[in-house]
Order: C-alpha cells, then sequence, then structure tokens
C-alpha cells in the first residue's frame, strides 16, 4: 500500500489530504486484525512501563472510553482505544492522527498522557482523569478542581479500576494459594517415606507452609 501511494506521488496524482485519508484506512483496516486479548495485553505492558499508571486504571480508562475498539472517533474527535485527541498527539508526541489508528501506538501516547496528568496534579488520580476527559480547565484561578461535567466520567472509571484491580489481586491469590498447596503436599509425601530422625524437621516444616496457606486463604478477595 505504501509503495503504490509513493508511486501516485510520484506521478502526482495525490494529494497531502488525500494521502492522509488513504493512510488512515489503512491504519484502521490494520487495528482490524487486533483481537480483545491483544489489545489488553499491551495496554498492560504499556502501563507497567509508566511510573503512576496501574494496569487496572489503564484498563478502565481504555473500557470506558472506547470499549477496547481501536478504529473508534468521537463527534469531539477523540481517535482510538484511548479517545485520544488528535491535538494532544501532535503537540506533546509530535504523532499525526493517522498514527492514532495504530492499537499500539494510541495505547502508549495515552498511557503517556494519562501518566503525565497525575505527575502534574501530585497523584490526584481523580484530577488527572478529569483533565483527561474535560480537558484543562480543571485548573482555575491558581487551583484544580473536578469538572463537574466529568464526575460522572471519573466515577465510572475509578469503579472499573478497582473491578480489575480486584480480578489482578484474586488471580495472584489464587496462583500463591495454588503453589502453597503443592508446596504442601510435596513435604506431606516426604515426610511419609522419612526416616525417623527426618520427620521432625518435615514435620516442622508441614506446620509452617500450612500456616502459611490460611494466611493466604483469609488474605483472598471475598465476592465475585
Amino acid at each position: 500500500m505504501r509503495a503504490f501511494i509513493a508511486h501516485l506521488r510520484r506521478r502526482g496524482l495525490v494529494g497531502f489530504t488525500v494521502m492522509a485519508v488513504i493512510l488512515s484506512a489503512t491504519a484502521q483496516q490494520a487495528a482490524a486484525y487486533w483481537s480483545a486479548d491483544r489489545i489488553e495485553q499491551t495496554i498492560i505492558s504499556e502501563s507497567l512501563k509508566a511510573t503512576y499508571v496501574r494496569p487496572s486504571l489503564a484498563l478502565a480508562v481504555a473500557e470506558t472510553e472506547s470499549n477496547f475498539r481501536p478504529h473508534v472517533v468521537s463527534h469531539a474527535g477523540a481517535v482510538g482505544i484511548m479517545q485520544i485527541m488528535p491535538a494532544t498527539a501532535f503537540g506533546l508526541y509530535k504523532t499525526g492522527r493517522a498514527a492514532l489508528f495504530d492499537p499500539r501506538t494510541n495505547i502508549r501516547i495515552g498511557v503517556r498522557f494519562l501518566d503525565h496528568l497525575i505527575k502534574k496534579y501530585n497523584g490526584r488520580i481523580d484530577l488527572a482523569l478529569s483533565h483527561y476527559n474535560g480537558g484543562s480547565a480543571v485548573m482555575k484561578n491558581g487551583s484544580a478542581r473536578v469538572l463537574p461535567y466529568t464526575r460522572d466520567y471519573v466515577s465510572r472509571v475509578l469503579a472499573r479500576s478497582r473491578h480489575y484491580q480486584n480480578a489482578v489481586d484474586k488471580k495472584v491469590m489464587g496462583d500463591a494459594r495454588r503453589r502453597a498447596g503443592q508446596r504442601l503436599l510435596t513435604v506431606q509425601t516426604l515426610a511419609k517415606h522419612a526416616k525417623p530422625d527426618q520427620k521432625a524437621a518435615l514435620t516442622t516444616h508441614i506446620n509452617h507452609v500450612d500456616k502459611w496457606l490460611s494466611v493466604v486463604n483469609e488474605l483472598a478477595p471475598r465476592g465475585r
């Protein structure tokens, strides 16, 4: 496709505007091949590079903004999974509108911008989200506040972020519980065949692992 466009340009058959439309359409077509799992994994991997943005928050923003759809364009002109405004992408990251239809580029810029906002507002995620959704009017007369028309957005993102974090916690604790259970079973099996002078040490170890497993169970999130 790019070679074809270059050929047309050399022959003077395509102008800048037409070429931009073609490139945008090509990017949207490529984005259609991204699965939901791949999009979510990319969000997680990009947020792990950030200083302030946790994966749960980045996932919540992407879900709320676009429901993870890379081709979405809002009535205001925001593009892609993280709903990036082209002016923001170009002004801060020198990235053109067409590139925002590439899921990885869109996610990377969205996470970086959100990370920048959280730092700007001294860790106040609510203010960062309000700015992300509603613009720089968060700052007024030297002080910051959540914009009234973004309150519902901020609440929804924070609620979804807690949902994702709970899901992560459950997986982590579940993995820890399985590892502890496997370790306990192994030691119990060894104890059955141990010599008398080894059984005392193994019994102590069993009690230690069993106690740790009970702590894991207590810490495991309740509910869904």
